[in-house]
């Protein structure tokens, strides 16, 4: 298989590796894409926000089922 070394170096130019720090990735909404240093920070506090509200509201649901169970037990 003959490369030449134009079309291997195209090729890899345009390859983005999953870890980037450049903005203009969609993040859980098509209009939430940083752009910015600013912006992809502000993106990832917001994102350790969601993940933190998940695990509390999962929580509180396993709380609630508990609570249901007894009441429904007794």
């Amino acid at each position: 298989m003959d490369m030449s070394s134009s079309n291997s170096s195209m090729v890899m130019t345009m390859m983005v590796p999953w870890l980037h720090f450049t903005g203009g990735d969609n993040l859980l909404f098509e209009t939430w894409r940083p752009s910015s240093k600013g912006a992809i920070v502000g993106a990832c506090i917001g994102l350790v926000f969601f993940a933190i509200l998940e695990r509390w509201v999962d929580a509180m649901r396993g709380l609630a089922e508990k609570h249901w169970r007894d009441r429904h037990v007794a």
